[in-house]
């Protein structure tokens, strides 16, 4: 199985929303608050879709390994 090529800004780490590309493309938002991780995207119905971290080794696990159609 091949892995998702993850990027986001390390201003991430300063405590900063940033965007989060897969594979060159863009996803969505990364949101740091200091209990846990929101990211946000579009699904293909265009509505926002939110999913709550608590890690982010989960966060990018998921992302690594999601299956994306572009």
């Amino acid at each position: 199985m091949k892995l998702n090529t993850v990027d986001f800004s390390d201003d991430f780490y300063k405590g900063e929303v940033v965007d989060v590309n897969i594979n060159g493309h863009y996803y969505g938002k990364i949101w740091p608050f200091s209990d846990k991780i929101i990211l946000t995207s579009v699904d293909n119905a265009g509505y926002e879709v939110t999913v709550d971290y608590y890690d982010i080794n989960n966060l990018i696990d998921d992302l690594e390994n999601m299956e994306l159609d572009y």
